[in-house]
């Protein structure tokens, strides 16, 4: 019983202190609020000003992969669904048959409709080729007051499994206000 009390409160402290640690990271990000949503990131990404039009924003990894590309890159496009009466899963579906076609190779590895904090998004993750850069994608897309907003992260494919999550934990930090 000793041993099981000793357990829980390893487990507890673990837990408070991999939340203080992220809570730490989080406060010296920098945020982007703007058009009724807010994002954070870190130093290691630069917001590019004036991307592509239908970018929202655009942040770049400073990493380079070995062949002198961009690691990572996040961006954010909204659609207007005024007027529109469609479900996030079926929207999510719509986007996917879009995306076949805009992209070649196209290998869903997963799409689904998931929950972060609080927030409900239909998740895509594929690989695919444009031109002659091989990329794997995580797309999360959510809808809120007539407007769809599609967040995507973009890894270069042959980047091995990184331990650095810096992309995926500045897509957890998006919020809708």
């Amino acid at each position: 019983m000793k041993q099981l009390k000793l357990f829980g409160m390893a487990i507890i402290i673990t837990i408070m202190a991999a939340f203080g640690q992220q809570n730490a990271v989080a406060s010296d990000w920098k945020t982007l609020e703007q058009d009724g949503y807010s994002i954070k990131y870190p130093d290691s990404f630069e917001l590019v000003p004036g991307g592509p039009e239908e970018f929202k924003f655009m942040l770049l990894s400073k990493k380079l992969t070995r062949s002198n590309e961009i690691e990572e890159s996040i961006n954010l496009t909204t659609d207007d669904l005024s007027g529109i009466n469609i479900s996030l899963g079926d929207y999510g579906k719509l986007f996917e048959k879009k995306l076949n076609k805009m992209i070649d190779d196209l290998k869903i590895i997963e799409s689904s409709i998931v929950k972060n904090k609080g927030q409900e998004f239909y998740r895509i993750v594929f690989t695919g080729k444009q031109e002659l850069l091989s990329f794997k994608s995580e797309q999360r897309i959510t809808t809120k007051n007539g407007i769809a907003y599609i967040l995507t992260l973009t890894r270069d494919a042959n980047q091995r499994n990184s331990q650095d999550n810096s992309g995926v934990e500045i897509m957890d930090s998006f919020e809708i206000k």
